[in-house]
């Protein structure tokens, strides 16, 4: 009863516990010798973990890779990581598409099952004493054996994979950190580019070249012409010692079983480019042609906006024995510094501006400052039964939220979007908005406080305040606090001030004067003052009219304004509007109120 896989695997020791026993003496011929020797030792239970994975981000997580690889009908399965940045707590890990953890003894994809079944009926076609039987069944367990192990690996800390342009956060942290490029320097694209030392003319994604673009600009358009020269002017030993410091030389140390740590290229490739040319530092430079994991990467860049410290990522918080005490805790592990908090701080203000700017938008969440990098890479060493390279891509997003503090980041990853779905196939077109929405359901639900611009505003979600028995004053000014610039009790404040309108022309001015001060706690904008003020004046109570004008926040220009209006207002005699109409008007919106508020 050992574990086989992931935490059981890696914490087997802690969880399996010790059998019970008992030790007697026997005679030469194994026969009891009663009453002589016999001691009993007692069976002790194992440990149990507590893990960082949050079931509620998980289940978030995995409903949008879901929906993601229903939409672009992804063929090969999709993985997700939630880490924390300052801690390296994992909130998170998704792996979907390979195989239903319900039944996983079954293989999932059709194709490999489909092989497998011929498989078995070759086997039992031949003759069942045959020394060919008995090789053909060992040959078919064996491959069943090793289907099941890849569909149950963990892609997300075992299989390497290209993170194309997600990886350009890392070469300009490193640029900037090392002072080879400035946030003043430019970089001009004209679509494609012949450099020294690399015999494949590098194109850019844009065809048309991005022109004349700042250190800045390159990142939001992911110029991969512009990140080439960045490379080159940081230099190969500079590139690979800032890569290696960070971690993706190396596991990341995680708890968990199985993992791997990618294929970087040899140092001489990089660094001798006399002899090696330079073509691996400039693929390089953009996350080409070399493999990481997905953790790997969210750890590295989790370094570039936390300050520059490289977390060692964990997912057990403590080991607790079988009465419950804590026998481990975990607690965050700073490995080492990789950049300085000067560079860590620039690079914040540049990631957000690739969601705000750049190839990320659809990246955004209403309330939220997101910043984050997209990424498409080819699969480079896939191959067809014909020995052709597979067309197939990877198109992945990573993530960090809030920009100003961060504190979670999301990578998220689709493998081989379908071509037939008429969606352009793209890390910023695909992944952004998967990220996005992982973001969407999970940020709020972790707490972390959203603040909304005027843009973003239709998108704002509230949790109202208690504001049962407080003034409406009171309860106004509690609101505007946590940022809400509309109160609306029931009604609009359109609807307050037509109904207080139309009391107003029924001359019933009391009731008039009720409506139009509810119209004005639903509105900020003190122009919509006059009706309520106006309500004072048409009834001749100046000093209420005064003392209520000293009620309002508001400045004395702004008053000294409506008191000309009011003026102006006042010597209009004429009632535009005949009595039966306000009746009319009176009874539609009176049944309106009562129907807002339940009344």
């Amino acid at each position: 009863n050992n574990g086989s896989e992931g935490l059981e695997a890696y914490y087997n020791e802690e969880l399996s516990g010790t059998a019970g026993k008992v030790v007697t003496s026997k005679g030469n011929y194994g026969s009891e010798m009663l009453y002589t020797y016999e001691k009993y030792y007692d069976a002790s239970d194992g440990c149990s973990l507590v893990t960082t994975i949050d079931a509620t981000v998980q289940a978030y997580v995995e409903k949008n890779l879901q929906n993601a690889i229903d939409k672009y009908d992804i063929k090969n399965g999709a993985f997700c990581i939630v880490m924390d940045v300052n801690t390296g707590e994992i909130k998170a890990m998704a792996t979907l598409g390979s195989y239903d953890p319900n039944n996983y003894l079954e293989i999932y994809d059709d194709a490999a099952a489909a092989l497998l079944e011929n498989e078995r009926d070759a086997a039992l076609s031949l003759p069942e004493t045959s020394d060919a039987y008995k090789a053909a069944i060992d040959q078919y367990k064996n491959d069943v054996a090793a289907a099941r192990m890849a569909q149950w690996r963990n892609r997300c800390v075992s299989d390497g994979y290209e993170p194309g342009s997600t990886f350009k956060l890392i070469t300009l942290a490193s640029a900037l950190d090392s002072g080879a490029v400035t946030l003043n320097d430019s970089f001009y694209c004209g679509g494609q580019e012949k450099f020294s030392g690399r015999e494949q003319i590098l194109n850019c994604w844009k065809s048309a070249g991005h022109g004349a673009q700042s250190t800045a600009q390159a990142l939001g358009n992911s110029c991969n012409i512009a990140f080439a020269h960045i490379a080159l002017k940081l230099g190969g030993e500079r590139f690979y010692e800032y890569v290696k410091n960070f971690g993706v030389l190396e596991k990341t140390g995680i708890d968990l079983a199985g993992e791997s740590k990618g294929v970087f290229f040899d140092k001489a490739l990089v660094t001798d480019t006399d002899k090696w040319g330079t073509a691996s530092l400039t693929s390089g430079s953009f996350g080409q042609t070399f493999k990481i994991t997905p953790l790997q990467l969210v750890r590295a860049i989790s370094s570039v906006v936390n300050g520059g410290q490289l977390m060692e990522p964990y997912i057990v918080s403590e080991i607790l024995d079988a009465d419950g005490s804590t026998v481990m805790k975990a607690e965050p592990t700073v490995v080492r510094r990789t950049i300085s908090k000067e560079t860590s701080d620039t690079m914040r203000t540049l990631i957000e501006s690739v969601v705000t700017e750049g190839t990320a938008k659809n990246a955004k969440v209403a309330g939220f400052s997101i910043g984050g990098k997209t990424g498409t890479s080819e699969k480079i060493d896939v191959f067809d039964e014909n020995g052709q390279r597979v067309q197939d891509k990877i198109v992945s997003f990573v993530g960090i939220a809030p920009m100003d503090d961060p504190e979670y980041i999301i990578l998220a990853a689709l493998d081989t979007p379908s071509r037939t779905t008429g969606i352009y196939i793209s890390g910023g077109v695909m992944a952004a908005p998967t990220v996005g929405a992982v973001m969407a359901d999970v940020l709020p639900y972790l707490g972390v406080k959203q603040s909304f611009s005027e843009d973003d505003i239709a998108g704002k979600q509230i949790v109202m305040e208690d504001l049962t028995g407080m003034t409406a004053k009171d309860a106004q000014t509690l609101l505007k606090k946590e940022g809400l610039e509309q109160i609306r009790p029931g009604l609009t404040m359109s609807v307050w001030h037509n109904l207080g309108c139309a009391y107003s022309y029924l001359f019933q001015m009391e009731k008039a004067m009720e409506c139009f001060w509810e119209a004005f706690l639903t509105q900020s904008n003190p122009k919509e003052l006059v009706c309520y003020l106006l309500a004072y004046r048409s009834v001749k109570k100046p000093q209420e009219y005064e003392n209520r004008l000293k009620e309002l926040n508001v400045s004395d220009e702004v008053k000294d304004t409506l008191k000309k209006a009011l003026d102006e207002f006042a010597q209009k005699k004429e009632v535009s509007i005949r009595p039966g109409k306000a009746d009319e008007m009176l009874e539609k919106l009176t049944g309106e109120y009562h129907r807002s508020t339940g009344s």
